[in-house]
Parts: C-alpha cells; sequence; structure tokens
C-alpha cells in the first residue's frame, strides 16, 4: 500500500472514530508501527490531525478546544458508548436509587435500564429526563437549575442545593477528559460543583468514559481517580493505559 493511501485510509478512521492509536493502525494496515508513527507526524506537521501519546485525534477534538454542542457529541465513537451504557446499566440492581450525570455515554444506559423496577434516577440531564420518564417502572428526579444552552444539563445554586439533599447508591459520572495524573476533568468549570456533589452523594461512583477521552485534556479538574471506584470504558483502550490504571489500583471494565 502506497503512503498516499495509508494517509487517506488514517483519516478517514480519525474522522469518524474521533480517535486513533498506533497500535489499531498497525494491525488494520498491516504495517509497522514505526510505519504508522511516521504517518501520523506527517499528517500531523500538515494540519490534518493532532498527534497524541499513542495515535492521533480530530482536529476538533484537540487538547485545547471547548465542549462541542452535544448533539455533535452523541455521534462520535456511537458503537462503544452503546456497549459501555449496556454494562453500565447491568451494574444497577431493581430497587436502587442512581445518579446519572449528563453526558452522551449516560445517555446509552437510558434503554438498558427500562428493564428494571422500583428504579430511583437522579438527572441533571435534560434529555435523558425525557427519555426515562416514558417508562413507568422508573421514578424520575430532575435537578433543577440553569440550564446550559446546547449542552442541555442544569448547574448553579439550585443544582447543588437539591444534590446536597441526595442520598444514591451509585453515581455514573461522565467526563470530557481522563489524565493518569490529574483525574477528571471537564471543559466547563461551572459545572464542577455539581460533579463533586454527585460524587459525594453516591456510595459508588462509576465512571464512564470511552477510550477517546484518555487522549484529551480540559480546562478543570472534577476529581482524582482514586474517588472512582471503578471506570467503564471500552476495547479500544491501549494495554499502557489499561496497565497504568490497574497499577492505581483502579477497578476496570472493558465494554
Amino acid at each position: 500500500m502506497l503512503a498516499v493511501e495509508r494517509h487517506d485510509k488514517i483519516l478517514k478512521l480519525v474522522r469518524e472514530k474521533g480517535s486513533v492509536e498506533v497500535n489499531e493502525l498497525g494491525s488494520l494496515l498491516n504495517v509497522s508501527l514505526v510505519t504508522i508513527r511516521r504517518d501520523l507526524d506527517r499528517l500531523a506537521s500538515e494540519g490534518l490531525i493532532v498527534r497524541t501519546h499513542g495515535g492521533a485525534i480530530r482536529n476538533d477534538l484537540s487538547r485545547v478546544n471547548p465542549e462541542p454542542p452535544y448533539d455533535e457529541k452523541k455521534k462520535l465513537n456511537i458503537e462503544e458508548k452503546q456497549r459501555i451504557g449496556r454494562v453500565a446499566a447491568e451494574m444497577v440492581e431493581d430497587g436502587e436509587t442512581i445518579i446519572l450525570d449528563s453526558g452522551s455515554t449516560t445517555f446509552e444506559m437510558v434503554k438498558p435500564l427500562q428493564s428494571k423496577s422500583d428504579l430511583t434516577i437522579v438527572t441533571n440531564d435534560l434529555i435523558i429526563a425525557k427519555e426515562l420518564s416514558s417508562f413507568p417502572s422508573l421514578n424520575v428526579i430532575m435537578v433543577g437549575g440553569v440550564i446550559r444552552n446546547g449542552i442541555f444539563s442544569s448547574w448553579g445554586t439550585y443544582a447543588e442545593e437539591m444534590l446536597q439533599n441526595i442520598n444514591a447508591d451509585k453515581t455514573f459520572l461522565a467526563a470530557d477528559a481522563v489524565d493518569l495524573k490529574r483525574g477528571i476533568l471537564n471543559a466547563t468549570p461551572t459545572e464542577v460543583p455539581v460533579k463533586r456533589l454527585m460524587i459525594e452523594a453516591g456510595r459508588k461512583v462509576i465512571l464512564l468514559a470511552d477510550h477517546s477521552k484518555f487522549f484529551k485534556t480540559a480546562l478543570a479538574k472534577v476529581c482524582g481517580l482514586e474517588e472512582i471506584s471503578r471506570i467503564v470504558t471500552d476495547s479500544g483502550l491501549s494495554q499502557e493505559i489499561v496497565q497504568s490504571l490497574k497499577a492505581q489500583g483502579i477497578d476496570l471494565t472493558i465494554a
């Protein structure tokens, strides 16, 4: 395969998935990892992608970009998010009270949760609340507050006051980025207090994050990895990151 053909295939994958890894590309294109790294460096030098440790991401998902709109985020890595959502929903027992953070990955728990009974779900996500409210076996509590335009999540003083009075069996947390040293990161600092209270309210805190979140960073720290009970991610996560998480004592579920 010519270099130009590889470059076209790599660009197509990056655009479709949002992120790629060196090992993944080496297997798909049947070339050495050295060649893949050289290809990625070339594409990055031309401004077509952004290089990351172990791979590359799309330009519009670069490390310093702001949070994309909800509809745009929902399309990224959709198959991985659906698997993560199904696996996370299996961790929920009938009769529990759970918190669902706003996010396109936590949204994928909605359909699997409809088979549960006597479940109370607290969420600050308008889209999630709307979908869940159509299931008569579920009790839905919408966290009030200021609604973010284009994101459809609530935040602010009213949301914080409400969450201070919530006790949950499990909190399912979303993230804009995961840093192996700094922890869980969020693009919007004003959302952090709400996320912090969600963490404090749950006896167990389960992070839902597809592999692309580990190739990015974001402005505001939410919490350290030591505050997370378990991370549910997908098989696209590199073994290097998997081993690093396990070395830190993080329980990991691969969907």
